[in-house]
């Protein structure tokens, strides 16, 4: 496995040249999981990873931080395997980040 920076502790992105990652909800991924994901590997407080989680759910999908493609890479391929893990089909996918922007 790649390794990967949580996001907070990454330098900022070079203008155009970031990326982040969209979560995909299923109907079998407990969302406890991947408030866990957002609380862990963003760096983010347990009321915004909850926030983030229901968009995911409720709107279908949701696009996360701002890093560099290495980092993204890197920290899709840790989400997935600690899915796997458990046995959820969560997906997640690296995205410009300038999607988020519109």
């Amino acid at each position: 496995m790649k390794d990967w920076v949580p996001v907070e502790k990454e330098k900022a992105p070079v203008p155009g040249s970031a990326y982040a990652i969209e979560f995909q909800n299923d109907h079998k991924t407990p969302m406890q999981f991947v408030l866990s994901m957002f609380v862990h590997c963003f760096g983010m407080n347990v009321y915004d990873a909850y926030r983030e989680m229901m968009v995911v759910h409720e709107k279908g999908s949701r696009i996360v931080g701002s890093m560099s493609r290495v980092n993204a890479e890197g920290l899709v391929e840790h989400i997935h395997a600690e899915a796997v893990k458990r046995g959820f089909p969560l997906r997640c996918k690296v995205v410009s980040a300038a999607k988020t922007e519109s």
